[in-house]
């Protein structure tokens, strides 16, 4: 305002500033490179870590919990795998370790049965029993000695730490044996570092250059497959393959592994066989097992006690009971039942009844990790609604498991760890990114109408948001509102009485007080001009119904009378503290007015455009010798326009003026508001 209290000519009509300029939000375009970025970086650091080994123990662990979920759910055939243990009551009946003779009588008794192939998982080591040790029992070792080298079917662990090389084999006790080399095997196995848990199967051993060992389970596994007719293959690189099935070795980075000793031939076991026929050895040797239990059938023999110390930890979590004989902890699992393990998932896979357990490349992990990426920043980035971006993480979370458990259930390992970890980061991402953008937003939005905003409104602003913002600024729109101007009376004679900072510092209070009074009754202060104010009600939220604009309209009159009734008390203060008194003038219209923002693309302004703002500000202005009113703390002015929607509620006089209002050419009705009618209050 100019001083003296007129509106200068430009600012009534103008673009109106609400006093805090907003910068628009980012764009679509500008929120998904974000989104990308974001992702991209996520991929990144994930891939690092997992690159270092960070996710090694989670992925084993997941391994595990994918080998037990599957094995739990799917029924597999039967492999055709028994297992004659020598358990701890084998052990008491026999002295320790069963002699060549009890060895051999057990033999006697499972090929009477006509198996398709037997493994021996028995070191004799140091021990006075033959065949690697000074004999003990030479009716025995002859025995056993003779089955082992006539008979093609038996097949027998050697103890490769004692030989240091194939010359070393040749001047063994074995050398008699060495007529049937293939038929000798390691019983070595391989577990992870990590936890020592073992997960892996080695099919081969190389003790030198001329000496390669098949393990004990891939051994039976074989012999029964050639039996059957499946000669084993071998590519060009190496590949094993039976019955037409190809199965790669495991990689030092394939499946949950990082740089990964890969020596040998190894392969993830898929550990199918969750319970295998058991025999105690001492049943056999006693006849107490009918033979054609092993007929046809691929025979493991191996320690099953405890006191052996043969046992390891394996994957599947229900493993062997704690009973009388064998006395284990959960996941604990017999060596010779991991041979078995190895057999049982060979000849299943050559047979074609499970698929050949694979494990995903490594360049289709990368890009499973980016998508998991970008997927889980996309569902992050739903959180203005945040039931369906809850439901959208969850499932997505929940989804990466289980298509990893079908992608098993097709033979294809795929290490789903890292994916459900990428996925939860990157919806974490999202969803801190989304709320710093949508919290700026409301900021901004809210600083397009300041701080006088009402709650209710403001939420009802953000909650309709879509539909009244677009690309960044308020969408324009022509609505009925109720305009109320107001300003000082003598402000220029003020500002002659008081320093500008006392000056700035009485404005402040009496500006405050006003606000306060406009957001109590639904308005929103739209602009100050110095010493004058524009409030609105019934902006920026659209209200075209009759009710509600009549009730916009009795709101500002209220409103207005609610500053008149105020004034005094705040002029008592002020008197109080040696300040001048507040006297001001008020004019009310209601009528269609453009709202919108005003701006570049650095500030917006929101601005209340139309001849009802000019009305209202001419109304505030009028300035009639003996006007009725003017003597008063505060005189409002309303228009007939106003009055009619509030004559129910309200009683105001009539004014006459000599001519039409300031700059309009038409007569418009003017009343002065004097106070709600008898029995109701302005509140």
């Amino acid at each position: 305002m100019r001083a003296g209290g007129e509106a200068s000519p430009g600012a009534v009509g103008g673009p109106k500033s609400y006093g805090s300029s907003w910068r628009p939000a980012t764009s679509d375009l500008l929120s998904a490179l974000t989104v990308l970025a974001g992702a991209a970086l996520l991929f990144a650091l994930v891939v690092m870590a997992r690159a270092h080994g960070w996710f090694e123990r989670l992925e084993l662990l997941g391994h595990d919990l994918m080998v037990n979920a599957y094995a739990s759910a799917q029924a597999v055939p039967d492999p055709g795998i028994v297992v004659v243990g020598i358990t701890e009551a084998d052990r008491r009946a026999y002295g320790g370790v069963p002699t060549d003779g009890v060895v051999a009588t057990a033999l006697e008794a499972i090929l009477a049965g006509e198996p398709a192939a037997v493994g021996i998982d028995l070191f004799r080591g140091d021990m006075p029993v033959g065949p690697l040790g000074t004999c003990s029992d030479p009716a025995g070792f002859e025995r056993l000695s003779g089955l082992l080298g006539t008979d093609p079917r038996l097949y027998m662990i050697l103890d490769v730490d004692m030989f240091a090389s194939t010359e070393a084999v040749r001047q063994s006790p074995l050398a008699p044996m060495l007529e049937g080399y293939p038929r000798l095997a390691s019983a070595e196995m391989v577990s992870d570092e990590a936890d020592r848990v073992l997960r892996r199967g080695l099919l081969t051993y190389v003790l030198d250059d001329e000496l390669m060992l098949w393990s004990i389970g891939a051994r039976v596994a074989l012999a029964t497959l050639e039996r059957d007719g499946l000669q084993p293959l071998q590519t060009e690189d190496g590949t094993l393959v039976l019955g037409g099935h190809h199965m790669p070795p495991l990689g030092s980075n394939d499946g949950p592994y990082v740089d990964l000793d890969a020596a040998g031939y190894q392969r993830l076991l898929s550990w199918p066989a969750r319970q295998l026929p058991v025999f105690a050895m001492g049943d056999v040797v006693e006849g107490r097992v009918d033979p054609e239990e092993f007929t046809g059938k691929t025979v493991l023999i191996g320690p099953m006690a405890r006191s052996s110390k043969d046992y390891f930890t394996g994957v599947l979590f229900e493993g062997n009971e704690e009973t009388t004989d064998r006395m284990l902890p959960k996941r604990s699992i017999y060596g010779v039942e991991v041979h078995a393990q190895l057999a049982a998932q060979m000849l299943l896979e050559a047979r074609g009844q499970i698929p050949v357990l694979r494990t995903l490349a490594s360049s289709s992990t990368l890009a499973l990790l980016a998508l998991a990426a970008t997927g889980g920043m996309l569902a992050g980035a739903l959180t203005r609604r945040p039931v369906t971006s809850m439901l959208v993480v969850t499932s997505g979370a929940l989804a990466i498991p289980a298509a990893a458990w079908v992608a098993m259930g097709a033979g294809l390992w795929v290490s789903w760890v890292p994916h459900m970890v990428c996925w939860v980061l990157a919806a974490g991402l999202g969803f801190l990114s989304v709320a710093w953008r949508e919290t700026r937003k409301r900021e901004a939005i809210s600083g397009l109408f300041r701080t006088y905003l009402p709650p209710a409104v403001a939420d009802q602003l953000w909650a309709e948001r879509d539909e009244l913002v677009d690309g960044g600024r308020p969408v324009p729109r022509t609505l009925p509102a109720t305009v109320l101007f107001s300003d000082i009376r003598g402000f220029t004679g003020i500002t002659e009485t008081l320093q500008p900072r006392d000056l700035f510092a009485w404005l402040e209070r009496f500006h405050g007080r006003m606000t306060d009074l406009v957001a109590a009754h639904g308005g929103i202060v739209a602009d100050f001009m110095g010493d004058g104010m524009m409030a609105v009600f019934g902006a920026p939220i659209p209200r075209t119904a009759p009710a509600e604009i009549e009730q916009d309209a009795l709101a500002a009159c209220r409103a207005a009378l609610a500053i008149a009734q105020a004034l005094p008390v705040l002029g008592k203060e002020l008197q109080a503290q040696g300040l001048p008194i507040v006297r001001i003038r008020i004019g009310i219209h209601t009528g269609d007015v453009m709202a919108g923002a005003i701006g570049g693309r650095d500030r917006l302004q929101y601005a209340l455009l139309g001849d009802t703002t000019n009305i209202a500000a001419r109304l505030e202005q009028v300035k009639l010798p003996g006007l009725p009113g003017d003597d008063d703390h505060c005189r409002i002015l309303i228009s007939a326009d106003t009055y009619r929607l509030v004559q129910g509620q309200f009683t105001a006089e009539p004014i006459s003026l000599p001519e039409p209002l300031k700059g309009k050419t038409r007569p418009v009705d003017v009343l002065r508001l004097l106070g709600p009618t008898i029995g109701r209050g302005t509140s």
